[in-house]
């Protein structure tokens, strides 16, 4: 969706007829269309794999603490309750 809208943009903040040269349609379509694919096929997926590991790793860090949401509450109700006794309620 990206490289359609650049393509159909006129120019770019200095003037010049696009942002990128790689994308650039006319001049060389066969490395904007590799540069395309390249993007949509390994660069989205490694970024969506590493988003998922993060998650994963926080799930077995959470398993591993015995943290539970319910526990999380607790600690976050208890807390609130200290800052309004210190800090007065707002």
């Amino acid at each position: 969706m990206y490289y359609i809208i650049i393509f159909f943009s006129d120019e770019n903040l200095q003037h010049e007829p696009y942002i990128y040269k790689v994308i650039g349609w006319s001049d060389n379509p066969r490395a904007a269309a590799l540069c395309a694919i390249v993007v949509m096929f390994v660069e989205v997926p490694v970024v969506w794999l590493m988003i998922f590991g993060f998650y994963r790793l926080r799930l077995c860090l959470a398993s591993q603490c015995d943290c539970t949401q319910e526990e999380g509450k607790q600690e976050a109700s208890s807390q609130v309750e200290l800052t309004n006794r210190v800090y007065g309620s707002v």
